[in-house]
């Protein structure tokens, strides 16, 4: 503001209307005027800071936004038999072109990859589940929501993997997670930790 606060000032109370009214100033959020006094143009300048202020923090403790996207095809499934769910068969044939059943390939990191890409996030560009170990940070001690998760799949310590997005905990050693191609659809389903290989997060 132009007008500086005055040498002389009543009471304490005026001196703190007038730092609120810099202070609203200097964050865009004008009360039109500096004049130390807590008026009608004062208060609605104060709460449409204090509405900014809630709706980003508000934003900041959403969810991820592939973890947003994911959450929209939950429910999806193959076709058993003769024809195949588009969607899923529509996934698997960027990454494989001659595909021609959505049940002839294992699809879970190419779910996870195709939600982080809606997301505007890189993936890992592969379609195998762990690919996803040398991506992102690795976050094993707390989990938050939409981090990538990462199992063994068949024998311990092998090739095969399964990858989802930790949605959270379920208790007695076990985790939900949102994935694709779990029991041949998109869906949450309960995990155990004992063949867990970590979480990362982009």
């Amino acid at each position: 503001m132009d007008k500086p606060i005055p040498a002389s000032i009543d009471t304490r109370k005026e001196l703190e209307v007038y730092f609120l009214q810099y202070a609203l100033e200097a964050h865009g959020f004008s009360p039109k005027g500096l004049d130390g006094i807590m008026g009608s143009n004062t208060e609605s300048a104060f709460k449409e800071a204090y509405r900014a202020h809630r709706s980003t923090e508000q934003e900041s403790k959403q969810i991820p936004k592939h973890l947003g996207y994911a959450q929209e095809y939950v429910g999806i499934n193959e076709v058993a038999g003769i024809g195949s769910n588009p969607t899923i068969l529509g996934w698997i044939k960027k990454w494989f072109p001659w595909a021609k059943d959505d049940g002839e390939i294992a699809w879970c990191a190419i779910f996870v990859n195709e939600m982080l890409k809606l997301a505007g996030v890189k993936g890992t560009g592969k379609a195998n589940a762990k690919s996803f170990l040398n991506w992102g940070t690795n976050v094993d001690d707390n989990p938050q929501k939409g981090d990538i998760v990462v199992f063994d799949r068949g024998k311990k310590g092998a090739w095969q993997g399964h990858v989802g997005l930790f949605v959270g905990l379920a208790g007695n050693g076990y985790i939900y997670v949102l994935g694709g191609n779990q029991s041949n659809g998109a869906n949450i389903k309960k995990y155990s930790t004992n063949r867990l290989r970590g979480y990362r997060r982009a």
